[in-house]
């Protein structure tokens, strides 16, 4: 519930270079200010989730803009996934910055696609575009649907859910999609579910091509020149998209001022629950684990967009919480320069098979050793336990010995 103090405008139209017109709720503080405004550009309905985040914001002294984006619930015209996002979140931050309650100054803010809404603009370089705070976001989507070029299922059902114009909650929430995993061919194996061409799309164009690259953060990190805080986590399946942003404006941006403001934060959290938490999985990671989001967000835009000296920039610019020792240590650059690489080799007997068989890693190279072998049924899959998964029931760290107990998996161990 907003404060009552709280000036509100719902549905405004903002209009693209195109003529299509965007819904957008605007939250302003009681006084005509003019403010730094703070922008969302979602998916996910304009009234839903980031709602939450108002009256914290507003508090601070931002005016607070959410946007449905193009094709999806109160906004005009058609959705076409990611593509749509670059033009009109630019065009959305010249109306923002010539509103009469704005200072001129625009943040963002906004988690997964909403973070990738974000990063689509910063090539484009709108003057009134100052700080982002882009969280679990992607530099293209190929990494989120075919990770190191292995195709994520689950990603790319998700696509059945999210819908058209609004998200299908009733599915996610009351249908049992898992029988999709399971069909074959894979190219129909949702056509009894949805009908939702994207994921036909998506399994079309298997390898990086120019479908992919027509949205690619890749070759344009040359063309940024706004800094941005980057949050994940290390259970986030979006996790090494992240480091590649990062990577790409540290090293890359258009000036040396964004590159050494630009910040990088890492949790031991997964993608639904960033910052929130001491337990993920079967690990618990202590009290140390939870941060104040919002509190991180707001002093990242008082430094950038009022100018307030709040220490920011005398900081080093990686934050990472180191899982085991549970406690946050601060880093100059990510990877670790100081980091000292070392390979390991697979062995065995020719047994491998589960956690009860004979293999072994180690540093020592291997000599003449027999061939390890399993037999995969694909009636009897191996089951996905823990690491970087959108889905509750698997996120995080998990304990696997009941899946090592299997014959049809090799394990080697240290």
């Amino acid at each position: 519930m907003l404060g009552a103090h709280v000036r509100v405008q719902l549905d405004r139209k903002v209009p693209m270079r195109d003529g299509v017109l965007l819904s957008t709720d605007v939250y302003l503080p009681p006084e005509p200010g003019p403010y730094p405004a703070l922008l969302c550009r979602t998916i996910y309905d304009n009234q839903i989730r980031y709602v939450e985040w108002v009256q914290r914001f507003v508090d601070g002294g931002y005016a607070v803009v959410i946007q449905d984006c193009r094709g999806r619930y109160d906004s005009d015209g058609d959705w076409d996934p990611y593509l749509c996002e670059a033009n009109d979140g630019y065009d959305t931050q010249q109306w923002l910055g010539q509103q009469p309650w704005c200072d001129g100054n625009v943040g963002t803010f906004g988690i997964s696609y909403v973070g990738f809404t974000q990063v689509q603009t910063a090539p484009l370089r709108s003057p009134y575009l100052k700080a982002l705070v882009p969280m679990a976001n992607q530099e293209d989507n190929f990494g989120h649907i075919y990770s190191e070029g292995v195709l994520q299922l689950q990603n790319a059902i998700n696509f059945a859910w999210i819908g058209y114009r609004s998200v299908q909650w009733f599915a996610r929430q009351n249908v049992n999609v898992h029988p999709l995993y399971w069909k074959l061919p894979l190219g129909s194996a949702m056509d009894d579910y949805s009908q939702r061409p994207i994921y036909k799309l998506f399994l079309s164009h298997p390898t990086f091509d120019d479908y992919w690259m027509s949205y690619s953060l890749k070759n344009k990190y040359a063309e940024v020149d706004t800094p941005a805080l980057f949050i994940t986590g290390w259970y986030d399946n979006l996790v090494h998209e992240m480091f590649k942003c990062y990577a790409g404006w540290a090293n890359q941006a258009r000036s040396l001022e964004t590159r050494r403001r630009t910040k990088l934060l890492v949790g031991p959290w997964v993608h639904s629950y960033l910052g929130s938490g001491e337990s993920y999985g079967d690990v618990q990671f202590g009290p140390n684990a939870a941060m104040d989001l919002l509190g991180v967000h707001l002093r990242w835009y008082d430094q950038r967009l009022k100018g307030i000296a709040t220490g920011l920039d005398d900081e080093p610019p990686v934050k990472i919480f180191v899982m085991g020792a549970n406690v946050w240590r601060d880093e100059n650059e990510w990877p670790l320069a100081r980091t000292q690489y070392t390979n390991y080799y697979l062995h065995g007997a020719g047994r491998a098979n589960s956690a009860l068989g004979d293999g072994l890693l180690s540093t020592t190279p291997p000599v003449d050793e027999p061939p390890d072998t399993y037999d995969y049924d694909p009636e009897n899959p191996v089951p996905t336990v823990g690491g970087q998964s959108q889905l509750p029931e698997h996120m995080g760290p998990r304990d696997r010995r009941a899946v090592e107990r299997r014959d049809d998996i090799l394990v080697y161990s240290t």
